[in-house]
């Protein structure tokens, strides 16, 4: 259901937005800067990883939202319709409760 492993949503400071000089010096710190790229090469090469990545995927609340708000409008509808026809199946009237209904069934039920 989580499948897409690719996107990342992050919530951030909206601080630097639109701060093209930043992201520009930014750029040019890394990117510009072959020592900068040799020391990220180089930490990364570091790092210890398992042979094996067998990675559970995690959903936070906001990605299972996410999900839930993005389902397909004619699944919405048939998922809506269904959970109405059911409340309204097991819908008990006013007055009356699950015994009653149950026993008015039994005694309807013996005289035919």
């Amino acid at each position: 259901m989580y499948g897409q492993r690719r996107f990342l949503h992050v919530h951030t400071s909206s601080k630097y937005k639109g701060n093209k000089e930043y992201f520009k010096k930014f750029y040019s710190y890394i990117v510009n800067n072959r020592r900068s790229l040799y020391s990220i090469y180089m930490y990364l090469l570091r790092i210890k990883l398992p042979s094996r990545l067998d990675v559970d995927e995690y959903a936070s609340s906001y990605q299972r939202e996410i999900a839930r708000e993005s389902t397909p409008v004619h699944l919405a509808f048939l998922q809506r319709y269904v959970r109405s026809q059911l409340q309204e199946a097991t819908a008990v009237p006013v007055g009356e409760t699950p015994q009653t209904i149950h026993e008015s069934v039994e005694i309807k039920s013996e005289h035919v």
